[in-house]
């Protein structure tokens, strides 16, 4: 009897053992954040699988549908005809490269856009990230001449164009004042494109028909 006492006590131990032990381990699993845990995931395995951070928090973030796909903006003039003569900086090596724009708006002294996918496609999804941004008009003589002009932000749907126009305002900015408007119909074509201030990539070209 004495020996069956024993026995029996033993495996209480030993089941108590295995119930605090499995609690333990429970509380080491990585946590999302929010009190749960990731199954699987072990925080000394970098291959481990973690949880989508999602993009909620950071209004800058760009979202990607199925069937997106890198570089998938429309050019709506062709690229190289743009003479990078103005700014002092020459985007004309860049690649359309996932960060797409359309829905361009002129008025007389700003303009509109819409971003499709912004920066964040590049890895820059934080709204205080600037780029730069380009300007082009058509001249009389059908040649596209413009260039960089200022930066912009994830945030910015609109620009201000007062480094470029009109003339008597900060119009020499980084040479522009060597552009003669007289050239230049009224209204004209203008293009816009989003740079990388590397010159590396860009986003596709968008043109719309500007009254100044």
């Amino acid at each position: 009897m004495k020996n069956k006492n024993i026995s029996n006590g033993l495996t209480v131990l030993v089941a108590a053992t295995v119930a605090i032990f499995s609690v333990v381990i429970a509380g080491c699993e990585p946590s999302t954040g929010d009190g749960s845990q990731i199954k699987g995931a072990k925080w000394d395995n970098p291959n481990a699988s973690q949880p989508d951070p999602g993009t909620a928090s950071d209004p800058g973030s760009a979202t990607q549908p199925d069937d997106y796909e890198p570089g998938g903006g429309v050019d709506q003039v062709q690229f190289s005809a743009l003479k990078w003569m103005y700014g002092n900086f020459n985007g004309a090596g860049a690649v359309n490269s996932g960060v797409q724009i359309s829905n361009l708006k002129a008025g007389k002294t700003s303009f509109t856009f819409k971003w499709d996918r912004n920066m964040g496609a590049w890895g820059k999804p934080a709204s205080n990230h600037a780029e730069l941004c380009a300007w082009f008009v058509k001249k009389n003589d059908g040649t596209w001449v413009g260039g960089k002009f200022d930066w912009v932000f994830n945030s910015n749907t609109s620009r201000a164009m007062h480094h470029f126009w009109p003339p008597g305002q900060s119009i020499n900015y980084q040479n522009w004042g060597k552009l003669d408007w007289q050239n230049v119909p009224n209204p004209c074509q203008a293009a816009f494109v989003v740079v990388e201030s590397n010159g590396k990539r860009r986003s596709n070209v968008i043109t719309c028909t500007w009254a100044r």
